[in-house]
């Protein structure tokens, strides 16, 4: 063994890390000094004194052992590094400083964030701008690109809403027009909320306009565990049943009868009649109303 090996130190039972830790303290433009450069840390940590670990390619910044802060690392001097997200808690307070203020200048984000700005500030131009800062605040915890593609398909959402909307008002004119309305089975499938309050929608639409036909084989208590409310229901029934002729018929179905007919059952002769509920319409300035009956024989 060579002499010089018998001076040599062992080596460390754990790895070795390059880096350099330093304590350090923000100013009141939230920026640390580490080796002659100046890197920003969220707002919120202004005046407060940090653990800073400079490694080969990053600086952490940690409180209290948390990490509230990373740059990647400078070998140059006298440069500062702003990271605009560290700065929108201010922004939120102060908007016009979105604009101005020297970390924002060069902050380039997706072309949907803009868009989504113009379309905040258009509703509600001040209060816009702040809105659409507590958006951007999101990227306190995600991605850059998980919030592009949130806003995105936000959008997308909002334009099938939009044309959704349109073909409904469509709809809706287009039943304006008719002299009868008819409303087949219903209660046959409950229906949700949006469809409950779009329905009374069209009854109202159509009281005292329209003649009405409804067809059902519920009674009229039963109707809140179809329509989801007992108040709608009432509304519903009230404009219903104004001015109505109610058609109620009891028997076998004429389907069944039929049925066992094909298969050789005798069964005697029954009668079958829909429920009709009929609505005023006016036809030539004259008030007339329309009942819909439906006998059948088997």
């Amino acid at each position: 063994m060579p002499l010089a090996q018998l001076f040599l130190l062992s080596l460390p039972e754990v790895e070795f890390e390059a880096r350099r830790t330093a304590l350090c303290s923000a100013d009141n433009l939230s920026l640390v000094r580490f080796d002659c450069n100046d890197y920003s840390v969220p707002g919120e940590h202004a005046y407060k004194q940090f653990t800073v670990v400079g490694s080969v390619d990053t600086v952490r910044f940690l409180v209290d052992g948390e990490v509230v802060a990373e740059h990647p690392r400078n070998w140059g001097k006298k440069k500062t590094y702003y990271n605009p997200i560290h700065y929108l808690s201010i922004a939120e307070r102060r908007p016009n400083g979105l604009d101005f203020s020297t970390p924002f200048v060069d902050w380039h984000l997706p072309e949907c964030f803009d868009v989504l700005r113009r379309r905040l500030e258009t509703k509600a131009d001040r209060r816009g701008t702040r809105e659409y800062i507590r958006i951007l605040r999101l990227l306190e915890t995600y991605k850059l690109g998980q919030l592009a593609r949130g806003i995105e398909r936000a959008f997308r959402k909002k334009l099938l809403e939009a044309r959704e909307e349109k073909l409904l008002l469509r709809t809706k004119k287009s039943l304006s027009t008719l002299d009868l309305l008819v409303l087949d089975e219903l209660g046959y499938v409950p229906a949700s909320k949006a469809g409950s309050e779009l329905l009374f929608d069209v009854i109202s639409q159509a009281y005292e306009r329209t003649s009405v036909i409804v067809t059902t084989n519920l009674p009229f208590e039963q109707w809140p565990e179809v329509l989801g409310s007992v108040r709608l229901t009432g509304a519903v029934l009230e404009r219903l049943t104004h001015r109505c002729h109610i058609l109620e018929a009891s028997g076998e179905s004429y389907r069944l009868r039929s049925a066992r007919k094909k298969i050789g059952q005798n069964r005697e002769e029954s009668v079958y009649l829909n429920i009709a509920i009929s609505f005023p319409c006016n036809f030539s300035n004259s008030s007339v109303f329309v009942t819909a009956c439906q006998i059948r024989k088997v």
